[in-house]
Parts: structure tokens; C-alpha cells; sequence
């Protein structure tokens, strides 16, 4: 099966849908979503945008969505899709460009088979098969070399609970940026662009960051909670902490 294809036709399916739609309604508010937050129509739409659209191509699969929870597809789903539409949804109600939509694809066993992550505003994608290497617009990706904490570039998330945790951090590194969407995020330490990602609010789940944890470990990197320990088969909301490798025990450490 053509996962990248599909994926590509998904995205161009769900850039058509959104632009339809007044800019100013897609922030309303219709629900709750399966993990209780709140559902933008941008959310909404999108989802079912992609929902039909796996209808019509006939697939048969289990959807693990941000908005609807768990839907089976078909008969007998042969394979999972972990599945974010809009990830960085308050980015993409307030014009900032800086939101994707993630598609990780497992077996019935969650074991990863091919995950993609693609910029909704511009042209930047992102995928990688399962033993297969990551790629940055067909073009192979590897993470940083860098492994000097002093001179390590990272993406950081903290709240009014957790500040006392990345102080030490904060002093050690050399920068730090705040993008508001980990799928982009993790794609960006995969690359090189970055040299980790650390979330330390435990609000991550499974559907924001599956595509971007397969593409980030093919580049060469590593994903782990906050504790170091692997992130295989966890459904609750959780502690994130991405590296280039050569950087995750220090991380972990000043954590």
C-alpha cells in the first residue's frame, strides 16, 4: 500500500476544505473532542475531511483520532491510523503558519510502519518507513552531531506547575524557541534544524506526536518520557523529551 500517497492526497483534500470556509468560523467552538479538550470547526472539518476521504479510498483500518476517539473503517481493519488533523490549532486560528497534520500508521500490534507530518501553510512534509531512513521533501534527514548542552538549540514547554523543572536547563542550553506544535517540532529535531524537544507540562498524547516519534528515530534521534522511558504503547497524557541522541541523558539529567 501507497501510505505517502494516500497521506498526500489527504492533505491536499484537507487544505481544500479549510479554505473554503470563512477564517473567522473555523475558530468556533463545537464539543469536546475523545480527550476532553475543546473542538475548533477547523478541528472538526478537517477530520472529517480525512474520515471520508478514507472511506472513499476503501480502506480498512482502525482511526485513533484526536476529535472522535477510537472508529473502525471498513470490515476488517488489517492496520491503525494514529491520526492528528490539525495539530497547533490555536497557530492556525491566529494566522501564525506554523500548524501540520500528523499520520502515523501501525499494525493492529502498534507496531510503526510509516509515519508523515506535513505543514498545512507551506510546502514542507515530512516522512519515513520503518527502517527505512526519514526524509524532509524527498530528500534524506539526519539529525545534529552536536553534543556540547552549552550549544544546543531546543524547543521548550513548561506551565505554572512545572517551572522549577527546566531552570537548569534554560541556563545550560544556548537557545530556546516555542513553536506550539510538537509534530513540526520533533520533524525539526529529525532534521537537524533543532536539537531537541522537551515538554515537560505532561500533556502530550499519542495522536500529536506518533508520526513525528517514527520520522525523529529514523533520523538517527531518540524519544523517551521525562523519566527516560520509552514512550511504546502509552495512551495517557505524557512528558515528552526528544534529542538528537547525543543529547538525551544530559537533557534528562538537568531535568
Amino acid at each position: 500500500m501507497n501510505y505517502l500517497k494516500i497521506c498526500r492526497e489527504i492533505k491536499k483534500r484537507v487544505k481544500e476544505e479549510i479554505s473554503k470556509e470563512r477564517f473567522e468560523k473555523l475558530s468556533e467552538k463545537v464539543g469536546r473532542g475523545a480527550f476532553g479538550a475543546q473542538t475548533s470547526l477547523i478541528d472538526d472539518l478537517a477530520e472529517r475531511v480525512i474520515i471520508s476521504e478514507l472511506r472513499e479510498m476503501g480502506l480498512e483500518a482502525i482511526l485513533l483520532t484526536e476529535e472522535r476517539g477510537e472508529i473502525k473503517i471498513g470490515r476488517e481493519p488489517s492496520f491503525k491510523i494514529i491520526l492528528d488533523p490539525i495539530d497547533g490549532t490555536f497557530n492556525a486560528l491566529r494566522n501564525i503558519p506554523l500548524f501540520s497534520l500528523s499520520i502515523a500508521v501501525r499494525t493492529l500490534n502498534d507496531e510503526e510502519l510509516f509515519g508523515y507530518v506535513s505543514s498545512l501553510s507551506f510546502e514542507d512534509e515530512f516522512h519515513a518507513f520503518k527502517n527505512k531512513g526519514a526524509f524532509r521533501n524527498s530528500k534524506r534527514i539526519k539529525v545534529s552531531e552536536k553534543d556540547e548542552i552549552e550549544k544546543a538549540n531546543i524547543s521548550l514547554y513548561h506551565d505554572e506547575e512545572s517551572p522549577e523543572r527546566v531552570v537548569e536547563l534554560c541556563k545550560a542550553v544556548n537557545r530556546i524557541r516555542c513553536y506550539g506544535c510538537a509534530s513540526l517540532e520533533l520533524c525539526y529535531v529529525a532534521s537537524g534544524a533543532l536539537d531537541a524537544f522537551v515538554d515537560v507540562r505532561g500533556k502530550q498524547r499519542i495522536v500529536d506526536i506518533a508520526a513525528g516519534t517514527l520520522i525523529l528515530k529514523e533520523a538517527g534521534g531518540k524519544v523517551t518520557d521525562d523519566r527516560g522511558m520509552d514512550l511504546s504503547g502509552r495512551i495517557e497524557k505524557i512528558c515528552v523529551v526528544a534529542t538528537n541522541g547525543r543529547l538525551h541523558e544530559k537533557i534528562l539529567k538537568l531535568l
